[in-house]
């Protein structure tokens, strides 16, 4: 699917309106405030959303329906799976509570055994080349295990049931596990970047660049506090909020826009090229 314009959307924690702000700003217009009859969307734009729907905000419930409305009327909506959505799955652990209303639970199972949640998509950008979406990153040591894949084997890698329980659904140090995290928990300073920017020090292959929400390594105006040299000095924050590393000549952005119990819009990642849905 090629497109003019990919809009990569950050995490929307259960919060509408900041979303409709930010699909307002690439050119899509709604007729309603709820779950929208009516949809005009531009025909050179692709929206990949990098999952955590639902938790936190007020709407988690709407949330879901509004995106299910939006892929249904225009086929041009790319979804992916965060750990809030992983906690309904097979396989997901149990970690949030409230929990969201046990039909809307039921939405996301179906989405995910029919495809429409997906773990990861390959993206050709014309700008940063290959480019692999996910939730949290793909971790270097996951990327080994599965045999060193470029982006579009990692996302059907990724894809396949059989690698769910361990590269996508486990969870690392943001639970407080052992385990190496699948994409979507992994931790981004330790388990995402530091291995990847060590790889790419040392001359070694980094294969694709990476987009992600869930978490961002550096709480921007506290930059310096805590984080690791290497990382200080191979990364920055644009004005939009994303947290961009370089690793090897390649990048891994971070497009989280921490919204927590608080509104804030997802301001999107444009990309232009081809996405291998």
């Amino acid at each position: 699917m090629r497109a003019s314009r990919i809009a990569v959307l950050g995490d929307l924690s259960g919060h509408l309106k900041p979303l409709l702000t930010e699909l307002a700003s690439l050119g899509v217009e709604v007729d309603s405030r709820d779950v929208p009859r009516r949809v005009t969307w531009p025909d050179d734009l692709v929206v990949v959303q990098v999952g955590d729907l639902v938790h936190k905000g007020p709407v988690s419930e709407l949330v879901v329906a509004v995106v299910e409305s939006l892929f249904r009327r225009t086929g041009r909506w790319v979804q992916l799976v965060g750990n809030h959505e992983a906690q309904y799955l097979p396989g997901g652990i149990d970690f949030w509570q409230p929990r969201i209303d046990g039909v809307i639970a039921g939405k996301l199972r179906e989405w995910w055994t029919e495809g429409f949640l997906r773990p990861a998509v390959a993206i050709d950008d014309d700008r940063l080349g290959p480019v692999l979406v996910s939730h949290g990153g793909l971790t270097l040591r996951s990327w080994q295990e599965l045999g060193e894949p470029d982006h579009l084997a990692a996302a059907a890698f990724l894809a396949d049931p059989a690698n769910h329980d361990r590269h996508v659904l486990a969870a690392g140090q943001m639970a407080a596990r052992d385990a190496d995290p699948g994409v979507a928990w992994t931790e981004p300073r330790r388990e995402l970047r530091i291995p990847w920017i060590v790889e790419g020090q040392a001359g070694r292959t980094v294969p694709f660049s990476q987009v992600h929400g869930h978490a961002q390594p550096l709480l921007p105006p506290s930059e310096g506090r805590g984080v690791p040299a290497d990382l200080r000095r191979s990364t920055t924050v644009t004005a939009l909020g994303h947290v961009r590393t370089r690793a090897g000549g390649r990048e891994i952005i971070g497009i989280d826009p921490g919204a927590g119990g608080r509104p804030r819009r997802p301001r999107a990642l444009v990309l232009s090229g081809a996405v291998h849905a």
